[in-house]
């Protein structure tokens, strides 16, 4: 016994010892495969995953598979040999995906190498490449369900051999295996009326490929859509998933009201899908929500615990630190959204401090106003003028932000896009005089107070929108800010400015604000 044990330690260390370099090759194959098969049409929709062989899960396989005695109690030999020491997988949608992947795997790698192992033909021979068994497929498993189970090689970069192996798995088959898995592997114990329990899992299985065929034909009706309309649906039941996954957890963890948190749930979405415009990276961000969501552990109420927020160690730029400090005072305050928000945003995020979360959260709620550069010419780069403008927009972005601190501000289909179009054609109509200001001419007027023109201009147009009208108060902030520059000539007609504030109303709309604004030579606002 002792004998085993000792084997069982070394292997172990053999493991351990191997683990940076092996995550290291884990990447290189993930990449390899991105590469060579996401190309292709098959591989559209198909989510790549990979893991290194736990230390944790050794010691029962040896004693089960007998691995001692095979390599005469040589453990280096053995932690080489193992056969999943790797293990990738390539996870479809549908149950009649497995067969049709491995077909084409099969069919692309066709350059016969050694024994029963061949490579892509697309791929560069020699290093860093992957050898694919072509035996048959699919294995039997002990409890009689097939899977697509293939024995692979990776040549790294010293032409070392690393056994991988990769499995094909519908989204069936995963959450069969996770079941499964969890159930009864490595439960040795005896169950009373085992014929029960296997009668049971018959039972799920043969739902789940019920499950399977309904997603078949759901897979048949969004095919007919464009890409656009099938990443929009994506986006809206995974808005539902999270609702699903997280609405009594915020009963239990924040507040025990039942509070209607939608736009919270949209906004995590809308952030974590971003720009992403293929349906194969919208499946990776699927499955990390998946993963994630159901690591509920960590979901508590430390998530909700305001921790201190420390400016001076902000990776933000100028412009956006007011930001920072506006959801920091949010995070700290007594509203219910923004404290769901920010903590299920901590939640996916997985950053150590608070100002990592909050500069993170700043950069990603920004990135959605990004797109001002198409409004610009190539000429137009490296000028003065062209930093100041967009400063501007950026910082009247946040000043409007900060009168209205809702989190629909954010949201595409509620005020962002309104936001953005209106930004966008204000900014075409007068780029052109601060793009011709020559260095003379800001160092004149003073570069911050031509910013704070084009922030607070943009202010107005922005809480016009969000708003709908503007107080009275809010309104003689921004004409306190700007009145006595000379820069604010460019933008403002600040003597019907000063004739609206006196007329002292508690709001005012777009109608009443028109005139504060300067005319352009066709007698349109600017």
């Amino acid at each position: 016994m002792d004998e085993l044990l000792n084997f069982i330690s070394e292997s172990e260390i053999q493991l351990e010892g191997k683990q940076i370099s092996l995550e290291t090759e884990k990447v290189k194959i993930l990449s390899f495969l991105e590469k060579n098969l996401n190309k292709h049409d098959n591989f559209k929709n198909v989510m790549l995953q990979g893991r290194v062989k736990g230390v944790s899960s050794l010691s029962e396989k040896i004693v089960r598979k007998r691995y001692m005695d095979k390599y005469e109690n040589n453990a280096q030999n053995f932690i080489n040999d193992l056969p999943d020491i790797i293990g990738v997988r390539l996870v479809c949608m549908l149950l009649e995906q497995e067969e049709e992947l491995f077909n084409f795997i099969k069919s692309i790698s066709s350059i016969h190498v050694e024994n029963d192992y061949y490579r892509i033909s697309e791929a560069v021979e020699g290093k860093n490449t992957l050898l694919i068994s072509h035996a048959k497929q699919p294995e039997k498993q002990k409890n009689n369900k097939n899977i697509f189970r293939i024995n692979c090689i990776w040549i790294d970069d010293n032409c070392n051999k690393i056994p991988v192996e990769l499995q094909i798995k519908s989204l069936m088959h995963v959450f069969w295996g996770e079941i499964e898995h969890m159930l009864f592997y490595k439960n040795y114990s005896y169950m009373i009326g085992s014929n029960f329990y296997v009668g049971m899992m018959d039972t799920i299985f043969k739902n789940l490929v019920a499950l399977d065929t309904q997603l078949q034909l759901m897979s048949q009706q969004l095919s007919k859509r464009s890409k656009e309309q099938q990443l929009e649906e994506i986006k809206e039941m995974f808005a539902k998933f999270i609702y699903t996954m997280f609405s009594k957890k915020f009963q239990e963890n924040l507040i025990n009201i039942e509070v209607d948190l939608r736009e919270v749930y949209t906004l995590i979405i809308q952030i974590e899908f971003g720009n992403i415009s293929s349906l194969s990276r919208a499946q990776n961000v699927m499955s990390k929500i998946i993963n994630q969501a159901y690591n509920d552990t960590q979901f508590n109420k430390d998530l909700f615990n305001y921790e201190g927020y420390e400016p001076d160690k902000t990776i933000l730029r100028e412009e956006r630190k007011e930001l920072g400090l506006i959801l920091n005072d949010l995070y700290k305050s007594s509203d219910v959204f923004w404290k769901a928000f920010i903590g299920l945003y901590k939640f996916f995020i997985n950053k150590d401090s608070n100002t990592e979360v909050i500069d993170s959260m700043v950069n990603d709620l920004m990135s959605f106003y990004n797109g001002f550069n198409e409004f610009f010419e190539a000429e137009d780069e490296g000028k003065e003028g062209k930093k100041i403008i967009k400063e501007g927009i950026e910082l009247g972005i946040i000043t409007a932000f900060k009168f209205y601190q809702k989190l629909d501000f954010f949201l595409i289909h509620v005020h962002q896009k309104n936001i953005f179009t209106s930004l966008s054609e204000y900014v075409v109509s007068i780029k052109s005089r601060f793009l011709s200001l020559n260095s003379e001419e800001i160092k004149k007027h003073d570069r911050s107070n031509i910013t704070n023109v084009i922030r607070y201009a943009c202010t107005v147009h922005i809480m016009l929108i969000t708003n709908k009208t503007i107080n009275l108060e809010q309104l003689q902030f921004i004409y306190s800010e700007i009145h006595d520059k000379e820069i604010s000539g460019e933008l403002f007609n600040i003597e019907e400015f000063e004739k609206i504030i006196k007329t002292e109303n508690q709001n005012y709309s777009f109608d009443d604000l028109k005139t504060i604004f300067i005319k352009d030579n066709n007698g349109e606002e600017e």
